[in-house]
C-alpha cells in the first residue's frame, strides 16, 4: 500500500480548509499559494472530493471551495479513500475471486494481508479532519 501524491495533497488541502472559518468559500488560488499544490492538479483532486461529497463549490466572485460536513464527522481515511480508492495492499483482501493462489483455501499470506489492512483502517478510520486541526494549532 502506498499514499500517493493525490491522496496526500487531499488530506493537505481539506486540512489547510478546515483551519479556515468552514462557513466560508475559500478561493483555490489561496489554497494553492499555501501548500504549492499545483492547481491543475489541485482542481482534478476537488473534482473527486465533491463527488464524494466531502466539499461544495460556489461560482462566481465570491465563489470557491468549502467542506461539506463538520470536520469532527470526516475521517482520515474517507478523504484518502475518495481520492485514492481502497487501500488494500493486494485485490484478494477486498475480492477473494481476485486471489491468484492455487491454495486461495489455505492461503497464509491472505490472512496477513487482511490484518495488515485492518490496522491501517482502524487508525485511518479514527482520525478525525478535527484532530489534525487541533494537532495543528499546537
Amino acid at each position: 500500500m502506498k499514499i500517493s501524491s493525490k491522496g496526500r495533497y487531499a488530506l493537505e488541502a481539506m486540512l489547510f480548509m478546515a483551519s479556515h472559518k468552514t462557513d466560508d468559500y475559500i478561493n483555490i488560488n489561496q489554497i494553492v499559494d499555501t501548500t504549492k499544490i499545483p492547481v491543475r492538479y489541485l482542481e482534478q483532486i476537488f473534482y473527486t472530493l465533491r463527488k464524494a461529497g466531502l466539499i461544495k463549490t460556489l461560482r462566481g466572485s465570491k465563489g470557491g471551495y468549502r467542506i461539506a460536513e463538520p470536520i469532527h464527522l470526516i475521517t482520515v481515511g474517507r478523504i484518502i479513500r475518495a481520492v485514492e480508492g481502497e487501500l488494500a495492499p493486494v485485490p484478494c483482501v477486498i475480492d477473494l475471486n481476485k486471489c491468484s493462489s492455487e491454495k486461495i483455501d489455505k492461503c497464509i499470506t491472505r490472512n496477513l494481508w487482511v490484518n495488515l489492512t485492518d490496522v491501517v483502517d482502524s487508525v485511518i478510520d479514527t482520525i478525525y479532519l478535527n484532530d489534525l486541526v487541533e494537532a495543528y494549532k499546537h
